[in-house]
């Protein structure tokens, strides 16, 4: 079974390097300042020790931030690398880029193995780019409409009960929308979800996160919304705060989508759909003498 190991070192985002400019390829990191020098894009600087392989496979570059800040660098099949080169620290360098690898398969019978590295901006990814042969994949807004509306459930609620909150995305466009719902909430909640509580009307103290956000993925399912079509979810805002007092409190929420086109393989756009509404506390009933 093929798995990856991350292999980070200090940084993944790759940028313009400095004096040195080496033959294209993959190439070993030095553990320690032997080899030759490169400038990563936050100004701190690598040392490469040795080229591992000239192999690049299949290679794609896919912009991963709306503004188009970060591309993520895809090499399938590259190689052939050297015995125990999937043991060591990886870095691609291409026309003066360096972008540290932070993820690969096992090797293939024939040492090859799939890569993963970052590139910072449109600029490094052209650069990239061009010595492979591909053309960078920038994200554009593609057209899409959406009517958000966030509601709770009830008017009011007891300390220490589930409050429900309904999301409600309704397609107002003339564009079909596929999203992924879900994939993280293998855990206490979905972080798919976000939250920020003021107290009295939102003019009060944010109310603090005492939930807790870890996860571990989880299954994901492809949603179509076509237009005029709509889409709801139900969460408990408890799994983020804990509502003990009398109070009203304005929530401002967000659910976060990957949108998807039949036919790309990764996302295309990262919406993030933005409500407030307002949560009542009441006091519990005052309990009779008998």
């Amino acid at each position: 079974m093929t798995t990856f190991l991350v292999a980070v070192l200090g940084g993944v985002l790759a940028g313009p390097a400095g004096d040195a400019r080496l033959a294209d390829g993959i190439y070993f990191v030095s553990q320690s300042e032997e080899g030759t020098a490169v400038e990563r894009e936050d100004g701190s600087r690598v040392f490469l020790a040795g080229l591992a392989t000239k192999g690049f496979g299949k290679a794609s570059l896919t912009s991963t931030a709306n503004d188009n800040s970060v591309y993520r660098l895809d090499l399938e099949g590259a190689g052939p690398f050297p015995a125990g080169a999937d043991r060591r620290h990886l870095a691609v360098y291409l026309d003066g880029v360096y972008a540290g690898v932070v993820s690969h398969t096992d090797p293939s019978p024939q040492r090859t193995m799939d890569l993963i590295a970052y590139a910072a901006g449109e600029e490094a990814a052209r650069k990239m780019a061009k010595p492979l042969g591909i053309a960078p994949r920038s994200r554009r807004h593609p057209g899409h409409l959406l009517a958000v509306r966030w509601q709770a459930l009830k008017p009011s609620y007891l300390p220490g009960e589930p409050v429900m909150l309904r999301l409600g995305l309704t397609n107002v466009g003339e564009k079909t929308i596929r999203f992924v719902e879900g994939g993280r909430q293998r855990g206490a909640r979905d972080n798919q979800f976000a939250f920020i509580a003021h107290r009295n009307g939102g003019w009060g103290r944010a109310v603090p996160d005492t939930g807790s956000p870890e996860h571990h993925g989880g299954k994901g399912s492809f949603r179509t919304l076509p237009p005029g079509g709509t889409f709801t979810k139900e969460v408990d805002v408890t799994k983020w705060f804990k509502f003990e007092e009398r109070d009203s409190c304005r929530i401002t929420c967000l659910y976060q989508i990957e949108l998807e086109e039949p036919g790309v393989k990764y996302a295309v756009w990262d919406e993030y759909c933005v409500g407030q509404c307002l949560v009542g506390i009441r006091a519990p009933a005052a309990k009779r003498e008998p």
